[in-house]
């Protein structure tokens, strides 16, 4: 009995839901799409340094009007005139493209962002953008760094090859260095590559750590030119001090020299490839002047050595008046 009540019931309820009287749910008009199509540009393989302009569409398939709020971005690479499109209206079934710029910059391997909408309603709209920045040169090694340079070494100046490489971007002349000590030639090589051997002219070096930085003149449009910084590290056991002196008409100049240990010297030799000068050492103390009636280098080195064998070196100056 109780079986036959629940199929009674069953039928009746099957029969109102089919009935053409019954009411049923209206659509949704306002469920259309909304947001980027594409949702993503991906700009493949560019050239760092480079700018690309992006045209983002943005789409209101609904049946209501919506207002953008708010325009981001994620990343400092992308450049967009947000106030352009804040506070417009997207009527309905209508689309507004929105303009930016990628800039690769000096980004190597993935660069990605994000543009982002706001609506009044508070919903996010995303849309991506992707990029891989390549290099178009390479300097290798991309920081120079001579350490532990001896001063009292009167062998060879300091040389370090560098290695320039490139399917498309030329050195341009020679390159410019801001440090009296650094020097540089270039080399190119039968197999494309471009050898630039940088020389240290320890004359010129100061005991301590030096800074400086040679510049390329390239003929790449997105780097004309591109800096590499070089760093030398120089002692000396044996130092004279002044380590430069300057000689002003007849009058002499005086330096000593002092050991890396805190010992005071003893000086037993003092020479100079330049024959204007006169030179005697005394116990600890150099003094230099220019031969009388003679003529001197505008610049030159006077070596020291002490009795344990130790090198100094001073750098001697004729001013002329």
């Amino acid at each position: 009995m109780r079986l036959f009540r629940l199929i009674a019931v069953c039928t009746t309820a099957y029969c109102i839901a089919c009935s053409p009287t019954s009411p049923t749910p209206a659509p949704d008009a306002s469920s259309g799409f909304v947001g980027f199509e594409p949702p993503m540009l991906d700009l493949g393989t560019q050239p760092w340094g480079s700018r690309h302009g992006i045209e983002a569409v943005f789409y209101n398939e609904t049946e209501r009007p919506l207002i953008i709020k708010a325009v981001r971005t994620t990343c400092g690479c992308t450049g967009i005139e947000a106030s352009e499109f804040e506070g417009r209206e997207v009527r309905a079934r209508t689309h507004v493209p929105i303009s930016a710029v990628l800039e690769i910059g000096n980004n190597l391997g993935e660069v990605v962002s994000t543009i982002s909408v706001i609506t009044n309603e508070g919903v996010i709209f995303p849309f991506h953008v992707r990029a891989e920045g390549c290099a178009t040169f390479r300097f290798d090694p991309s920081v120079l760094l001579f350490d532990g340079v001896n001063l009292a070494d009167e062998r060879d100046d300091q040389v370090q090859t560098i290695l320039f490489t490139s399917d498309s971007v030329r050195i341009q002349g020679k390159p410019r260095t801001d440090a009296p000590w650094l020097d540089a030639g270039i080399h190119r090589r039968t197999t494309g590559e471009t050898e630039i051997a940088l020389h240290v002219v320890k004359r010129n070096l100061a005991d301590g750590q030096n800074v400086g930085r040679i510049t390329f003149a390239l003929d790449d449009p997105t780097h004309p030119s591109w800096t590499l910084p070089v760093t030398v590290t120089a002692f000396n056991p044996l130092r004279a001090v002044p380590g430069h002196v300057f000689l002003r008409g007849d009058a002499p100049a005086e330096a000593f020299c002092v050991g890396s240990d805190g010992g005071v010297p003893q000086l037993v030799d003092a020479r100079s490839d330049d024959p204007g000068l006169s030179i005697d050492v005394n116990a600890d103390r150099v003094r230099v002047a220019r031969n009388s009636g003679g003529e001197s280098d505008e610049a030159a080195v006077v070596w020291l050595r002490d009795s344990r064998g130790r090198v100094a070196k001073l750098l001697v100056t004729t001013v002329t008046p």
